[in-house]
């Protein structure tokens, strides 16, 4: 193995459930997206709930599920001590039809959803782009080397061609694609992070390194006539 890629998956073995202050900004950016003042948001596979919280923060109001039950009764003791209003699910996240059937979302947010890592099913894609309300938005997000390999913790460096390829077989609009360094880029450049320049920038960076940087997918639904 190169060196690089060793360290890289050293560090995603070691710290790939940190989360960082700076993701406050991306939370915020989100928002920016959606045509709501208060957007109603559904974090798909929300963990430890740190995007959930996040969201909340922010002025959102929030939907968060996974299938661990375990971390779901721990948001609920969380959001408790905390007095939020977050909505915590034990979903199986193959079957979102089941549980949120008169239900739609301003935002359906997707960071590193587990049943994407390695490969993207348009069938289960259409059914959360379906939870979308009218103007709203799908967020994909994938920390990737752009190399398009499986790395050695199975997740897929999907590369951004790819990504778009598949997104445009839905039923959907892809309206913006970022490609960015959470660690310096989002904590000190937060003006040039969501950018053409930015995203450019880390193409090349990455492809000179392969030390990965995130992709955002901003989608949209496609109107019918």
């Amino acid at each position: 193995m190169r060196l690089n890629s060793y360290i890289v998956t050293q560090l995603i073995l070691r710290k790939s459930f940190k989360y960082y202050s700076e993701d406050e900004f991306l939370v915020r950016k989100v928002l920016s997206f959606a045509s709501s003042e208060k957007p109603r948001v559904l974090d798909v596979g929300c963990g430890n709930g740190h995007y959930s919280f996040l969201f909340e923060i922010c002025g959102a109001e929030v939907v968060g599920f996974d299938y661990n039950a375990q971390l779901i009764e721990e948001n609920h003791r969380k959001a408790n001590l905390n007095k939020s209003c977050i909505q915590f699910l034990t979903v199986d996240g193959n079957y979102p039809e089941r549980y949120f059937t008169d239900t739609t979302f301003d935002i359906v947010f997707m960071s590193g959803f587990s049943l994407f890592a390695t490969d993207i099913s348009h069938q289960l894609m259409n059914k959360y782009l379906k939870l979308l309300s009218h103007n709203g938005i799908l967020v994909f997000i994938q920390n990737s080397d752009q190399g398009g390999n499986i790395r050695k913790t199975h997740i897929r460096n999907y590369n951004i061609d790819y990504l778009k390829n598949e997104f445009c077989q839905l039923n959907c609009n892809i309206e913006n694609v970022f490609f960015y360094d959470r660690h310096i880029a989002g904590r000190v450049l937060h003006q040039y992070v969501f950018s053409g320049i930015s995203t450019k920038v880390h193409s090349i960076f990455t492809k000179l390194t392969r030390i990965p940087c995130n992709i955002v997918l901003i989608i949209s639904q496609k109107e019918t006539k």
